[in-house]
């Protein structure tokens, strides 16, 4: 008889220690009973209630939603969003984005990209763009010409694939973590090529000049000129600088600039080579060929992936991206 009632005994001061115990709730509907000693700003110590001499534990209070008292009190955590590592906390989880140029149409492209998280700190990046000079049709950018006179329609794309490292300045000073793993500072090494094809383009390949030395001093003038399309393959690597921020928790804004190396390939097709002698008499002068300038791919420097110095193949990027953060996809819930 005494034994139950020491039995008992226990069992009622146990659950009185338990009842008269804090309850931290957790994130993911995990609770756990225990003494809560201290309550900082960004983190929460207790012990637990059956060894109140024991070790004291730490949980971070972001990882907390609401703590009860034994007193009768609960407290609601409401993130501090000054704090750096709560700041993008609703889509900490995100892990890629979709990115335009905002201003790619002055240079006649249509840019898109695509980020994804591959692992902390390294980030997949690929761009591609449509070109098509009719997009903004009253720039020249010294492009080549046909025989009316008119810009040659160009039309072409390219592709950019690149790998990202963040150089890691943008993290929450408490344990060193990335504010955001689509945040800060980065390297990025790219493979880029680049196809053009421009169509209908005139050009004068020679033209030569003879005068009668005697009366009437007539001038021949001999001119050879080609019609044909353009193909133009541009190929290379770039390393970029640059940085990404993170706006309103539902877009990116990145500036970055980037150098390198690429080379440059082309050919001719649908060629048609014509040779006209004009014939200018002193009395009717004025009959001369119409020039069409040169279609020498060699003085070509803008290949909208990137910009190269002529016969040099040193290159050079810039740009501005404006991206959408890709939102995370939730379970679904499950049905009983």
């Amino acid at each position: 008889m005494k034994k139950l009632g020491f039995i008992f005994l226990f069992m009622a001061l146990l659950f009185t220690g338990y009842s008269q115990s804090d309850t931290l709730y957790l994130k993911g509907n995990k609770k756990i009973p225990c003494k809560i000693t201290e309550i900082g700003e960004a983190e929460i110590k207790y012990k637990t209630p059956d060894n109140l001499d024991g070790p004291v534990y730490v949980v971070s209070l972001n990882k907390v939603y609401k703590y009860s008292l034994a007193i009768g009190t609960s407290v609601i955590v409401t993130p501090d969003e000054l704090l750096i590592e709560n700041q993008h906390s609703e889509i900490l989880s995100a892990r890629s984005v979709v990115k335009i140029h905002p201003f790619s149409f002055v240079n006649n492209q249509i840019s898109i990209a695509y980020e994804q998280v591959i692992k902390m700190g390294t980030n997949l990046d690929v761009e591609a763009g449509y070109i098509n000079n009719g997009i903004m049709p009253n720039t020249s950018g010294g492009n080549f010409y046909t025989t009316t006179g008119q810009q040659a329609p160009l039309n072409g794309f390219y592709l950019k694939p690149g790998v990202k490292f963040l150089l890691g300045q943008d993290y929450s000073l408490k344990g060193m973590k990335y504010a955001h793993p689509l945040k800060g500072r980065f390297f990025r090494l790219d493979l880029v090529v680049s196809y053009m094809n421009y169509q209908d383009v005139a050009s004068t390949i020679s033209q030569t000049y003879s005068s009668s030395p005697v009366p009437p001093y007539t001038q021949t003038i001999t001119a050879t000129t080609r019609n044909s399309d353009i193909n133009v393959l541009g190929y290379g690597g770039m390393i970029n600088y640059g940085r990404q921020f993170i706006l309103g928790n539902v877009m990116t804004f990145e500036y970055f600039v980037g150098v390198g190396v690429t080379g440059q390939s082309y050919s001719y097709n649908n060629t048609i080579t014509e040779t006209n002698t004009y014939v200018n008499d002193p009395y009717n002068p004025g009959n001369y060929p119409p020039y069409y300038g040169s279609s020498d791919i060699k003085y070509l420097s803008n290949y909208h992936a990137f910009f190269r110095i002529p016969e040099v193949g040193l290159s050079g990027t810039l740009g501005l991206r404006l991206g959408f953060i890709v939102p995370e996809k939730k379970p679904m819930p499950k049905v009983d």
